[in-house]
């Protein structure tokens, strides 16, 4: 009799364990499930708010070179300068990629080519950044970037932003938004934002070919440090309006 009880407590202690094996085994298994069903946003949310300091560096920066020219002349400084803005451009580009990979719908042609404007436009716009690495740094295998640097200045600049506003453009026009206006806002102010910065850039592009012949442009460029000051600071704020949207976006449907 002793046996027989003794024999159905252990019985009943296995059964107690393995059905506390299996609830926790089932617990897990929903956890995983969840855990990769669940969108994952803290990549481009975090890329967003890299890249938004990024532009902010970069505009204090180049304020700061306008407004006392020759601040950051120093060779140690420069370089250092010079390295985080290359850093930014290259955060930058990785939040596109970002985006490409979680915004585009495979079969959406228009905004697949559209979303490789904006990864071609950043990368366009880092080659500013290595010319002047490139000066700084006076090595021979980066003296084509230095033979074509005029070059690089006016057009790259022009024409990443270029691409950008197109960026934003096509996907105003071709995006399905689902009722989320605030990320459509957000590609409103950055097409407003790489408007502003192409506009300002076209201008420095036709000086370049005009040799400053165009008594128009020359009185515009007297302005100097204002018209830089105002076209830089409304592309800035439209730009941070931009990626701080998808720096808090908590939802995206292809």
């Amino acid at each position: 009799m002793a046996t027989s009880v003794s024999r159905f407590g252990y019985s009943h202690v296995m059964i107690n364990i393995q059905s506390m094996f299996a609830l926790r085994a089932n617990y897990m298994l929903t956890s995983i499930k969840e855990h990769y069903s669940r969108p994952k946003y803290s990549k481009i949310n975090t890329l967003a708010k890299l890249t938004l300091f990024g532009l902010t560096y970069v505009y204090a920066v180049k304020l700061i070179d306008t407004l006392s020219p020759g601040i950051f002349s120093l060779a140690a400084l420069a370089m250092a300068v010079v390295g985080l803005s290359i850093v930014a451009g290259l955060i930058q580009i990785s939040f596109f990629i970002a985006l490409y990979s979680r915004f585009v719908p495979k079969d959406r042609q228009t905004l697949r080519v559209a979303a490789w404007f904006a990864i071609f436009g950043s990368a366009i716009g880092m080659l500013p950044k290595l010319l002047a690495m490139a000066l700084l740094l006076q090595k021979p295998f980066l003296f084509i970037l230095i033979r074509y640097g005029n070059q690089i200045r006016v057009l790259c600049p022009w024409l990443s932003a270029t691409l950008l506003c197109v960026f934003c453009m096509i996907f105003l026009l071709k995006y399905r938004f689902n009722g989320k206006r605030s990320l459509k806002y957000a590609f409103v102010f950055g097409a407003f934002g790489w408007l502003i910065m192409a506009s300002a850039q076209f201008l420095v592009l036709m000086n370049y070919f005009t040799d400053g012949r165009w008594n128009g442009l020359a009185n515009l460029f007297t302005a100097g440090p204002h018209l830089f000051v105002t076209a830089s600071s409304l592309t800035l704020l439209s730009l941070c309006f931009f990626y701080y949207k998808f720096a808090v976006i908590s939802e995206v449907r292809r």
